[in-house]
């Protein structure tokens, strides 16, 4: 039996609207921050995930606004609603191998390019929340992330966090001129989005554009909310500045840096090197403040080391370990780094007497935690030998 046309048209419209109505419903509870609610209204129009369009809505839900993910195939959703219940603030639990229904849905809808930006999407969150032990290996998830974004990009389906994802891949493969031109149409979609602009600056930075650089970073920095993310701007903002030999304003911002997020390692060891460089006194409180982080890990006075060895004050970098003794009386570890480099710094000026001694303390303190095997014993014998030969 043949349907006129007009019937048809009838019923196509009106598939369309039972379709939506649910995702315009759900879109109005995500507003809300009722994301329990309106996924329960997603899949009470699709338990069986088998329409696309509320198949993407739910990923996208699931990918943006879970409270907590298991190998991202399980999710967890909440009302953030005020005056509810015990019972109704409980979350629910959600399976949803978005890769698989996805996959699935593509063969059936070959035609249906939102569903790679879709899988694009997961893919992505994947790559960038470092899920230990997933079933994909790096590379393949970051392979994922482009050949979907690009399917769909290549058909004109594409949205500024597509546009970034797609960045960010080259970026990965220091494809950097691809991805300034993915990421400066990501930024043109939407200038208040900090992720394509921090990408844009990493890409302009390695290609030299440190111009460019500087303004994407700065926007990113007035963007970030979180206290992490706009450490992070701040930092990229110093890097460039010294690429540009204006490390008075690096040290401002890394001191930013420092402010937002207090004591970091990251931010301290080239605020120490700056602070050196520029002759600023702060230097030496800034030292201590490095050690006091971590006493027993040789990488903090190896760093620190580096620091006044490139500015040649070797001889107050074995005063203030010196110094440093009377507070770490108690801590063997701590007494058997501050000897080694000690004793590094003296052979370093020719000072081989006091050398000498303090590599033997260093090596008797290093036998009371270090088995006779490792590897420091090699280098104080390396040292000692070379001094017995002066």
């Amino acid at each position: 039996m043949r349907f006129p046309v007009s019937i048809i048209l009838l019923l196509s419209v009106t598939l369309a609207l039972a379709q939506s109505e649910p995702i315009s419903h759900a879109s109005g509870l995500i507003v809300q921050k009722k994301f329990k609610s309106a996924y329960q209204v997603l899949d009470s129009a699709d338990a069986a995930n088998q329409n696309a369009e509320i198949v993407i809505a739910k990923t996208d839900l699931l990918l943006n606004h879970n409270i907590g993910v298991n190998n991202h195939r399980v999710f967890a959703l909440n009302d953030s609603a005020a005056n509810q219940s015990v019972t109704q603030n409980r979350p629910i639990y959600v399976n949803f191998p978005a890769d698989s229904i996805l996959k699935e849905l593509i063969d059936k809808y070959p035609a249906n390019y939102t569903l790679h930006k879709s899988l694009g999407d997961y893919y992505l969150d994947v790559q960038l929340t470092d899920e230990e032990g997933w079933m994909m290996s790096d590379s393949a998830l970051v392979a994922g992330i482009k050949d979907n974004y690009l399917q769909a990009y290549q058909h004109n389906v594409f949205d500024y966090k597509s546009l970034n994802g797609l960045g960010y891949t080259a970026i990965l493969e220091e494809d950097f001129e691809t991805a300034i031109g993915y990421l400066e149409q990501s930024v043109k979609l939407n200038k208040n989005y900090p992720v394509s602009l921090s990408n844009l600056t990493d890409a302009y930075f390695a290609t030299g554009k440190f111009d460019n650089a500087l303004l994407s970073a700065q926007n990113a920095f007035g963007l970030y909310t979180e206290n992490t993310d706009k450490a992070e701007a701040a930092r990229k903002i110093a890097e460039i500045y010294i690429e540009m030999k204006q490390n008075d304003k690096a040290l401002l911002y890394y001191l930013k840096a420092d402010d937002l997020i207090p004591n970091d390692y990251l931010t301290l060891i080239p605020i120490l090197k700056l602070e050196m460089e520029l002759n600023n006194s702060d230097y030496a409180n800034r030292t201590n403040q490095i050690i006091t982080l971590a006493p027993d890990n040789p990488v903090v006075y190896q760093d620190v080391y580096k620091v006044y060895s490139e500015n040649e004050k070797e001889k107050e970098f074995v005063d203030f370990l010196e110094s440093q003794k009377v507070y770490y009386r108690s801590n063997v570890r701590a007494q058997a780094h501050i000897h080694f480099y000690m004793a590094v710094a003296q052979y370093e000026q020719d000072d081989w007497v006091d050398a000498k001694i303090n590599f033997e303390k260093a090596r008797n303190l290093f036998r009371g935690f270090f088995k006779s095997n490792h590897s420091v014993f090699n280098v104080i014998d390396s040292y000692t030998n070379a001094i017995r030969k002066k």
